[in-house]
């Protein structure tokens, strides 16, 4: 066996472990979303995984304002659901900037609803401050052992490919 092909072995098996502890890892997805009221929010959720989505922190702007983390406005539960038509239940997800508070969730209409706490101190539904969603859209973002499993992966192609060409 080759120097190259220990290597290769030794280099998929790192990945692999990698890939399999990561799978098993938090999991982040970015939420955008806009609503009758004009405000727009681009936000990073971690959550505890795929399996398990209960958010761990938020990041992101709100109306070009950074958003600062959870919030617990409005009750929230702060759990995303990424198999659903609206990605978040009743009690929503909260997030804090560094003037006011806000609650993302599901109404019953076809997106949902954003409360704004300095306006709605009670979190209500359909109160002052509450504004319905016009759209959102949510992805998941790639882990990065998943590019260095691609890597891998071209990797041995190129040198079974120049193997092959050399014998």
């Amino acid at each position: 066996m080759t120097r190259m092909n220990k290597f290769l072995i030794a280099a998929c098996a790192v990945v692999g472990v990698a890939a399999f502890s990561q799978a098993h890892a938090q999991a982040e997805f970015s939420l955008t979303f806009s609503d009758t009221n004009g405000d727009m929010g681009d936000l990073i959720l971690t959550t505890t995984g795929w399996d398990d989505p209960t958010i761990l922190a938020i990041t992101g702007t709100f109306n070009t304002t950074a958003v600062t983390g959870i919030s617990g406005y409005a009750a929230a539960d702060n759990i995303l659901f990424t198999d659903a038509s609206v990605p978040f239940d009743f009690s929503g997800i909260s997030f804090s900037t560094s003037d006011d508070s806000y609650n993302l969730f599901d109404d019953g209409s076809e997106f949902g609803q954003i409360l704004d706490a300095n306006a709605n101190p009670g979190g209500g539904a359909n109160g002052p401050g509450s504004f319905e969603l016009t759209g959102f859209t949510l992805t998941q973002i790639p882990e990065p052992m998943s590019g260095a499993m691609f890597g891998v992966g071209l990797a041995a192609i190129a040198v079974a490919a120049r193997r092959r060409k050399a014998a």
